[in-house]
């Protein structure tokens, strides 16, 4: 199998797995509580990680990159998950999906500011149409108001952003991005 092709059937599995995050979620939070199911994935994420760096024995990062992993682990692993967690408790797994769907305007939008992408204006008028479009759905179905649910959302996408950004600029600088990510 080619590298190209495996990369594809890679994404496609994690497309697959992140599809499930917000339905699994919603369930969880009918039995336990945000705060748990936040630590219990980032434990559980950790130790993987941890063992498999450990058995490969890969090269501990410098602190500067330490300092930005941390940063990275903080949105990706407590923010948005806890911000998915506490959503999940008063709103639709479909619903946090279409609000989700803001993210890849706030990951281009962080990605201009600290990285220095540039995007065409296309690129910026078809994401502002689908940012609109989000935003349109959420006031419809909160009757004109954000809720408590959709504010969480919008803080996961923008910590989901965020550490989305700083791994790839992590990744830009050297550091292996299955290593940046685990």
């Amino acid at each position: 199998m080619s590298r190209e092709t495996l990369g594809l059937l890679l994404g496609f599995v994690g497309v697959c797995i992140f599809a499930g995050t917000l339905p699994f979620t919603h369930i969880a939070v009918e039995h336990l509580s945000p705060l748990f199911i936040t630590t219990g994935r980032a434990a559980l994420a950790g130790l993987l990680a941890l063992a498999t760096l450990l058995l490969l024995r890969k090269c501990w990062p410098s602190w500067r990159q330490a300092g930005t992993l941390g940063l990275v682990a903080l949105c990706l692993v407590a923010g948005f998950p806890g911000f998915t967690a506490l959503a999940m408790q008063s709103v639709p797994a479909s619903h946090g999906g279409v609000v989700l769907g803001i993210l890849p305007l706030a990951t281009s939008a962080i990605s201009t500011l600290i990285a220095g992408e540039r995007p065409s204006p296309a690129f910026w008028l078809a994401a502002l149409a689908g940012a609109a479009l989000v935003i349109g759905f959420t006031l419809h179905q909160g009757g004109g108001q954000l809720g408590q649910g959709d504010v969480f959302l919008f803080g996961a996408a923008l910590s989901s952003a965020l550490g989305y950004v700083l791994s790839g600029k992590l990744a830009r600088a050297g550091l292996p991005g299955w290593e940046v990510i685990s």
